[in-house]
């Protein structure tokens, strides 16, 4: 059996899910959290991104997600950083998920790669400023609030 999260992983986690819920009001697109099986293609192994987004709710099953969400967000971990910065990342760029974010606690950082001719180009976002998509532009998140442990 794999070991739960830290509380703060399990901490940003929501708070991210809960800042999504509050920019997406009015919008077609839904935010959902782990545990939920998203299911890229037939081919390919289930992953559970910590976050994700759907704008497309025909892809919504009981099951979970068929085919790539619109946005993927990961929370690293020490257990999980090597595979989200590596292979999940490979899959979600294959399978074309239009942003994917990494969000590291120990480095207060979010990694944001858009998909542009199906590569993903980076920005990063330390500090304490905002983070906004270029996808999605209803969504703006303070990485104060991404950050908070309270």
């Amino acid at each position: 059996m794999t070991p739960s999260s830290s509380w703060y992983h399990q901490s940003i986690v929501l708070n991210v899910g809960s800042l999504f819920k509050g920019c997406l009001k009015d919008k077609s697109c839904r935010v959902f959290t782990a545990p939920l099986d998203v299911f890229l293609s037939e081919e390919e192994d289930v992953v559970q991104p910590d976050v994700f987004l759907v704008c497309d709710k025909t892809r919504m099953t009981s099951k979970g997600c068929n085919g790539a969400p619109d946005l993927v967000i990961e929370v690293l971990s020490p257990s999980t950083a090597f595979k989200d910065r590596n292979i999940k990342k490979e899959k979600y760029e294959k399978h074309g998920v239009k942003e994917y974010w990494i969000i590291d606690p120990a480095y207060r950082m979010v990694e944001v790669f858009y998909l542009t001719e199906n590569r993903y180009t980076a920005q990063e976002f330390r500090d304490n400023g905002e983070i906004y998509s270029s996808q999605f532009p209803f969504i703006t998140l303070s990485m104060d609030l991404i950050f908070a442990e309270d």
